[in-house]
């Protein structure tokens, strides 16, 4: 049997002995170094692909639309909360919730709805279209003012 010396004791244990059985002590030294490099490498790999969407299916509500055929206004209701818009002069809005969300219109290729939404403590309509691009599917969230729905309501009705 192959002997070697403890590093804490300097009693003889076996080679393969992980835990000295004279001080208990482990007799290989761990590379904290090396395992905090090793965990910060795979953090970085890890934001990398989250900052590039690769996991955006694996958290939160996140919907992934199939067809636009599949769809409802309730499915496009439900992924707009948590979505953060920005306006045209750089200032940010999150989503805090969508209601009472109506159909506007639908095609094979594209489905609009509009429905009540908070954000920020601010009250609104939002403007939430889906559609098929050269078999790429495309959401897009639009505020709106009420006098800009009222006039769309107007016209769907006519048609």
């Amino acid at each position: 049997m192959k002997m070697k010396k403890c590093r804490h004791c300097s009693e003889e244990i076996l080679h393969s002995a992980k835990v000295c059985r004279y001080c208990h002590r482990k007799t290989e030294k761990s590379n904290i170094i090396l395992n905090m490099i090793g965990l910060g490498v795979l953090v970085w790999i890890v934001y990398g692909l989250y900052e590039n969407g690769y996991l955006d299916g694996l958290f939160g509500d996140y919907h992934s639309f199939s067809s636009v055929e599949d769809t409802t206004c309730r499915d496009l209701q439900e992924s707009a909360t948590g979505v953060e818009l920005t306006n045209g002069i750089g200032d940010s809005f999150k989503i805090t919730s969508v209601r009472d969300s109506k159909q506007i219109s639908r095609t094979d290729s594209e489905l609009v709805c509009i429905g009540e939404v908070m954000y920020d403590g601010i009250g609104d309509q939002l403007r939430m279209e889906l559609s098929d691009v050269d078999d790429k599917i495309w959401v897009s969230y639009e505020i709106v003012s009420n006098m800009e729905t009222l006039i769309e309501e107007i016209l769907s009705f006519e048609d």
